[in-house]
């Protein structure tokens, strides 16, 4: 018996389909045309290294350079936290939820649910959350580590 590429391509779907609705993984899909999607309830964090232990900021990055090596994004979720960071890069942050400050030269820029933020290159800033923020942020180029 032989079985054809369709059969095969809906038992994978199937398969794919049954492991994603009884979890709260992660699902990537990229297309052959590059044109990627994330699908998810709830993305895996990594605290980021604020130099402040009492922090609590965390990021996930969404695509990797291989998949999309001009621009970047990903998630960030910070508690009670304000800390300092140097942007070598031009940056878009999409507020999902909270209020997200944005303190430059002693003045506070405001985002919350709803709200885009542009952080322009060469900013240093201070990113705050006197509760909670979680946004999406879009940098450019996505390989801003490599440039310094």
């Amino acid at each position: 018996m032989k079985i054809t590429n369709e059969e095969i391509n809906k038992i994978i779907k199937k398969a794919i389909e049954k492991e994603f609705s009884t979890s709260k993984k992660v699902s990537k899909i990229i297309d052959k045309s590059g044109i990627g999607v994330i699908k998810c309830e709830e993305i895996e964090k990594i605290r980021l290294e604020t130099g402040n232990s009492n922090d609590q900021v965390y990021v996930k990055k969404l695509f990797t350079l291989e998949e999309s090596p001009r621009i970047g994004a990903g998630i960030m979720e910070i508690t009670k936290s304000t800390f300092d960071w140097e942007l070598v890069y031009d940056e878009i942050d999409y507020i999902i939820e909270g209020r997200l400050e944005i303190i430059i030269d002693d003045r506070k820029i405001v985002g919350e649910k709803g709200d885009v933020i542009l952080i322009p290159r060469n900013s240093k800033i201070k990113f705050s959350a006197p509760e909670y923020s979680k946004f999406i942020y879009v940098v450019y180029p996505a390989n801003w580590l490599e440039k310094n």
